[in-house]
Formats: structure tokens, sequence, C-alpha cells
């Protein structure tokens, strides 16, 4: 079983819901992130989004062109980081395969827990509440983390805890998830 556990802090994601146990007749896709722009929030320690004009006017021969330079940090706003990112010889971006960020979904609302704990990481215990409404998770479900950090986007400070540099100053949930709910998670499959 491969889950996907997207961590709804670091990208901020607005989950709409869209669970149910079966798979479901039609497809929908469902927009999950969020612009890049000058409002985009970054890991603490990394640059930020920058977007330059080079040039916006007539050419000498009288034809208008514009053009911009676009650079940012791998780590902001709305991303997915590669297994490589933490495991190194796993796949970078590049090679993870279609199929694998393209599926059913499942949300695990644990936006009440975040709201009384900004440091709230997923538990076992809300796999098990999830599987006791939903029944199992499904094979090859992917799994959104829904803490409702997103109405706190684009506000820096709210959003991770800090609006410095210093990173031992970070408080938003799931930001350590732990290995023990990825060996947890891949424990609840469908037999």
């Amino acid at each position: 079983m491969m889950l996907f556990v997207v961590n709804m802090c670091l990208l901020a994601l607005p989950c709409l819901p869209l669970f149910t146990n079966a798979m479901p007749v039609t497809s929908e896709w469902i927009e999950l992130s969020y612009p890049f722009n000058n409002e985009t929030i970054y890991w603490p320690t990394v640059l930020s989004f920058k977007h330059s004009l080079v040039f916006a006017n007539y050419t000498e021969d009288g034809y208008y062109y514009s053009s911009y330079d676009i650079s940012a940090s791998e780590h902001g706003g709305t991303h997915l980081d590669s297994p490589r990112h933490f495991a190194e010889g796993s796949w970078t971006t590049d090679q993870i395969p279609l199929d694998r960020l393209i599926g059913q979904a499942i949300k695990i609302d644990v936006s009440s827990k975040a709201a009384e704990d900004p440091d709230y990481q997923l538990t076992p215990s809300d796999l098990e509440a999830w599987e006791r409404k939903h029944g199992k998770i499904p094979d090859d479900a992917i799994m959104l983390v829904f803490n409702g950090w997103g109405k706190y986007w684009p506000d820096k400070k709210t959003f991770l805890g800090t609006d410095t540099k210093n990173t031992s100053l970070l408080h938003f949930p799931g930001k350590y998830e732990s290995r023990e709910i990825s060996e947890e998670i891949s424990m609840h499959k469908t037999p």
C-alpha cells in the first residue's frame, strides 16, 4: 500500500469534503493550492518569491515585448516534496509516477485538535476514529490531513508561529510528523 500524507499545515491546503468509502463513479479535480506571489509563505530560512520586471515596452522595431524574472525557493507555498528530500537515493519529483499523485482521497479532520494545540500531530487514534466512521482506509488512498490552518494564510506569523528566521520558534500542526505515525498509516490498509 502506498499512502501519501499531505501535511496540510506546510502546504496550507483548504481541503474540501470529497470522501466516500468507495471509489466515486465520476472524477472531479479539486484545486488545493494557493498562488505563488509576494504573500506566499516560505520556510523561514530560505529565499521568498521574487517577480522582477526585466522589460515591458516597445522594441526599437515597434513591437511590444514584456519579460520577467521569477525565482523562489522550493520550500514555500503549495508544493510537493520529493521522497528524496528526506531519503537519499529515493525518487526526485520528476520520477514520481503521476498515478501516485492522482486518485481517491480520504480526509482526516484534526482541525479542532489543532485549534487547541498549534503543535498537534496526527496520531493513531485519529486514524482509528476515521475508520470507525468510514471503514478501513482503502489501499493506495491519498490521505489529506485537514488541520484548519488555511484560515491563517497568508499571515506568516500566525501560520508558522513566528515571522523570524529562528526555526526553534515554529509552531504549527504536523510540523514534525513521527516515524510512529508513518508506520501506523501503513498498517491501516485494506487487507
